[in-house]
């Protein structure tokens, strides 16, 4: 993949508040402000990571230069107050995901990066403290983009890995410690950069969407056995899609789609509950969303990891402000 360093805004990650069903104008003002400008954020990642119940998150830097990610840990309010290197090195991150791996309650993380960067897994202490654990996959492959979920039912995290230049996209099934098993999902070749998990279609299991440059996005939906063979298509394929969200967006209680275009808007796409997608409409930044993460830092609110430029929360003016 050609490295693009556009003095606009590259990374973005936003925290969206449920869409009203009446849509109104949203304003934002600027509240917290991250780093000093020099890293190049290409994934956000949001959870609880030292237990004391609100939403920390994670940036992860690099894209083709080795960068320090960091962990930002929340008060509660929205105000980020330190911040923690995550792993002992710098690295070259592409994507941040957040599970409990080895099943003792809180958020792990899971990383990857470009060719000659391995998979990594950090393992949490409880505390928002990670050291790093094992290694996965290839240095060999492209990974872009990695999700963690139970796929099949039977109760333990299986892995989505999304590849690029060098690799298909793939399954790993967990089929016991230490034991996984690939399966390939989707064609050759799709140039997935970003990919979601989640229930969709509203029968249960976990279903995939993947994120492509310059092809459509597509769900794969999930048999509830782990096997893909449905797909479906999500927008118009012509955005060069590198980021993907997954949240419900105007408050039905099914997963809508956001998906950061290079050279478009992010676009929101509204689910039916089965799995349908209609475009919404669009959000800013007018161009070059490289990560999604959505979620709620206080209530409401937007993060935004831009490339070269500062870091920042905004917070929704127009909803009632409210306390925890």
């Amino acid at each position: 993949m050609t490295a693009y360093w556009a003095g606009g805004i590259v990374g973005i990650a936003c925290l969206l508040a449920t869409i009203p069903r009446t849509a109104r104008a949203q304003n934002f003002d600027t509240s917290t402000s991250f780093c000093t400008g020099v890293d190049h954020t290409a994934s956000v990642a949001l959870g609880d990571l030292d237990g004391d119940g609100d939403l920390d998150l994670i940036f992860g830097n690099g894209r083709h230069l080795p960068e320090t990610d960091w962990v930002y840990y929340n008060d509660g309010k929205g105000n980020f107050l330190g911040r923690r290197a995550l792993g002992d090195e710098p690295d070259r991150t592409y994507r941040v995901e957040l599970a409990d791996i080895d099943g003792d309650g809180d958020l792990d993380a899971v990383s990857v990066g470009v060719i000659g960067e391995w998979g990594k897994v950090l393992l949490n202490d409880g505390r928002g403290i990670f050291s790093r654990s094992r290694t996965f996959g290839s240095n060999a492959h492209a990974l872009r983009d990695v999700k963690l979920a139970d796929l099949d039912g039977d109760r333990d995290l299986d892995v989505v890995v999304g590849n690029t230049i060098f690799g298909q996209n793939l399954i790993y099934m967990n089929d016991g410690p230490g034991k996984f098993r690939e399966r390939k999902l989707g064609a050759e070749k799709q140039l997935t950069l970003a990919g979601g998990v989640g229930d969709i279609d509203g029968d249960g299991d976990k279903d995939i969407i993947t994120g492509n440059r310059g092809l459509p996005t597509l769900a794969y939906l999930n048999d509830g056995a782990g096997n893909f063979s449905e797909t479906r298509t999500i927008g118009n394929g012509k955005d060069l899609t590198v980021a993907l969200g997954l949240g419900d967006l105007d408050g039905d209680g099914d997963l809508d789609v956001v998906t950061g275009n290079w050279d478009a808007r992010p676009q929101v796409h509204i689910n039916d509950g089965k799995g349908h997608f209609t475009p919404f409409g669009t959000i800013e930044p007018a161009s070059q969303t490289y990560a999604l993460s959505l979620g709620d830092l206080d209530l409401d609110g937007i993060v935004a990891g831009r490339d070269c430029h500062t870091n920042k929360v905004f917070y929704n003016s127009t909803l009632p402000k409210q306390t925890k």
